[in-house]
């Protein structure tokens, strides 16, 4: 702590000689000014704080921080700089003498509490450095989101949870406008997710979630939180003109979607940051009028098809290359002729692309752009690999009854598994979503319902009832669905056509079916 004197106008008494006419006086003799003695002082100087993150603070100024020799009033106030989320309050705008709430993140506040009286005043200076613990739990909220339109009032509330090294969870507790709606349900045996039902939220809600432990040795308790505050705003881009896939980076909360067919139109969304804008790139002039059939990435790159070609965007300059065509890559069988879609995998770090015309499955290495066919089906549509279990998920049009059938494949040599799904081909089904932890698959149906199938039962459930409106895909162009399960927020983000013929992009809950609306767009 720092303490500094503020000296209020000083009333001095001199005695000052006037030469007057006749007078005697000594001309030289200069004037003695005195400084009064300082009657305030800091008595008990405030020691720095520190404070666990997750910890709320509650500190007041003490009446002996300061006294004055003389016995005068003195008052208190506070004030701050690099504030992270604490309030002052007292009873008055000049007098705050009360510093309390919980931190937004760690860091250093600058605090600097002033003592006055009638003539004077000085400061003390001190810090509350908030600092993370090894004990501290972390807990996360996936959803609801700060940004977003609900389609019910009342929506489950989901996240992760997890003890520190050293520590036992006691449980999870969730805050609506500051107060305590319900202590968690934890999900599983190893206390790493938890739920909460039915949650009723106002537009404007403020959610914020406590995970409570205790330390084994000291038997102390310890908190961490995660807050946010609804907004029931969308994102200011909109995504106009037909749909063909959506790409996610599930490390970074960035959403890619593309819509019209065109390279123009490419749109960028985050959800921790609830930022948007288009997506402007160096585009290679070779394919720079052809129309775009489906977007995928690795978190360096995003890949885009076209019926003849791959290429790769460098997400650290935005510049565009062809990664494999008829003159890039070796094929260890025909050319592209109709890409219909493209699925990056981490299983062997290779992309894999199903092509429509030539009836083939194959991979394309990332460095040389090399294509080596795996597989080859009739009327390809959508792909998704499940690295987990190394098996290749594909939707063909069946050449018998004009049905869509889903099969399995092994994602490295190609060799069939087992049918899935017979489906009505109203529509085509143009994407794939896997949770690998629980081993599900989900796709829009022709009739827009998005469905879920455990991969250990081959059991379907519907989980959203005419999400879509899903139409033929009659060319490059046609409106199509893009799904993406998200591995950290456990959420599908999924991207279509309304019935209402506008688009719009979903953050959908795959337990509930509860969804936020973040982003829409006007088909002309």
């Amino acid at each position: 702590m720092t303490s500094y004197k503020l000296y209020k106008p000083l009333f001095l008494s001199l005695s000052l000689a006037l030469a007057g006419c006749g007078g005697g006086g000594d001309d030289d003799e200069t004037p003695e000014v005195t400084t009064p003695e300082s009657a305030l002082s800091v008595a008990n100087p405030i020691a720095d704080i520190e404070l666990i993150f997750g910890t709320p603070l509650d500190f007041s100024i003490a009446d002996d921080t300061c006294v004055d020799s003389n016995g005068a009033d003195i008052t208190y106030s506070m004030n701050y700089s690099n504030n992270l989320g604490f309030t002052l309050s007292g009873t008055s705008t000049t007098s705050l003498t009360n510093l309390k709430g919980l931190a937004n993140s760690t860091g250093v506040v600058n605090v600097t509490a002033t003592c006055s009286t009638a003539t004077e005043s000085l400061t003390d200076a001190f810090t509350v450095t908030v600092v993370e613990s090894e004990f501290s739990p972390t807990v996360s909220l996936s959803f609801p989101l700060a940004v977003g339109k609900y389609n019910e009032d009342a929506i489950d509330m989901f996240g992760t949870v997890e003890a520190a090294t050293g520590t036992t969870l006691n449980s999870v507790t969730v805050f609506v406008d500051d107060v305590e709606t319900a202590t968690i349900f934890i999900l599983n045996t190893a206390k790493t997710a938890w739920r909460l039902e039915d949650v009723t939220l106002t537009d404007d809600s403020k959610v914020t979630i406590v995970a409570d432990a205790t330390i084994t040795e000291t038997s102390e308790s310890i908190q961490q939180y995660e807050e946010i505050s609804l907004t029931n705003d969308l994102f200011a881009t909109t995504i106009d003109e037909n749909i063909s896939d959506i790409a996610v980076n599930d490390a970074t909360d960035d959403i890619y979607v593309h819509s019209d067919g065109k390279y123009l139109n490419l749109n960028k969304f985050n959800l921790t940051s609830g930022s948007n804008s288009a997506f402007n790139y160096t585009r290679d002039a070779t394919y720079g009028n052809s129309a775009i059939t489906s977007i995928a990435t690795d978190s360096e790159n995003l890949y885009l098809s076209t019926t003849a070609a791959v290429t790769k965007i460098d997400l650290s300059t935005n510049i565009e290359t062809i990664l494999s065509d008829i003159n890039n890559g070796t094929s260890s069988d025909a050319d592209p002729e109709f890409i219909f879609d493209i699925n990056f995998t981490a299983l062997n770090g290779l992309l894999y692309a199903a092509d429509n015309t030539a009836n083939e499955i194959y991979t394309i290495d990332l460095t040389t752009g090399d294509r080596n066919t795996i597989s080859t089906q009739p009327s390809l549509l959508s792909i998704k690999v499940n690295s987990a279990t190394n098996t290749l998920y594909a939707a063909v049009n069946s050449s018998v009854d004009d049905r869509i059938r889903i099969v399995s494949l092994n994602a490295t040599t190609g060799v069939f598994i087992y049918e899935l799904a017979l489906i009505d081909s109203k529509g085509p089904i143009a994407d794939f979503a896997i949770n690998e932890v629980n081993n599900e698959l989900f796709f829009v149906d022709s009739t827009g319902n998005l469905i879920k199938v455990e991969l250990d039962t081959y059991t379907q459930t519907t989980i959203v009832t005419a999400l879509f409106s899903v139409e033929n895909a009659e060319t490059a162009i046609s409106p199509l669905t893009g799904l993406h399960y998200h591995t950290e927020r456990n959420v599908i983000i999924a991207a279509g056509r309304d019935a209402d013929g506008t688009n719009k992009l979903l953050v959908i809950d795959p337990v509930s079916g509860d969804y936020a609306k973040v982003a829409t767009g006007t088909v002309d």
